[in-house]
Parts: structure tokens; C-alpha cells; sequence
């Protein structure tokens, strides 16, 4: 898998974009919440807010 940028007009579009893809991927993520946001970082560039996720390898996942 590889790495998503959800981007929005501000903080709140950004990670209202991310919520909705966890929340219709979550099974297949395998990761709860607060897990999938512990691997996104923002980022703001062009007046544009950037929420990136950084899928971990299968070998780093730990059971939670």
C-alpha cells in the first residue's frame, strides 16, 4: 500500500477527508482511529492543508 494525501481548503477539510476514508476502510486497514492518525502527518503548502498517511509494512504492524 502506499502512501495518501488528503488535501483540503483548511485543517478541518483536510482531516474530514482522512475521518472518511478510514471510517470506509477501516476493516481492510486493520487499524483503529486513533492508530491510522498516529501515521499521517500534516503539512500546508500553496494556502492547501495536507494530511499524508504512511501505511506501516505488514512486519511493523503490532497487535493492538
Amino acid at each position: 500500500m502506499q502512501r495518501i494525501e488528503f488535501q483540503g481548503r483548511n485543517a478541518q477539510e483536510a482531516k474530514r477527508r482522512a475521518l472518511n476514508y478510514w471510517y470506509q476502510n477501516h476493516p481492510d486497514l486493520g487499524l483503529s482511529l486513533a492508530q491510522f492518525f498516529a501515521q499521517c502527518r500534516g503539512s500546508q503548502s500553496g494556502g492547501q492543508v495536507c494530511i499524508t498517511f504512511y501505511p506501516a509494512h505488514p512486519d511493523q504492524r503490532t497487535a493492538a
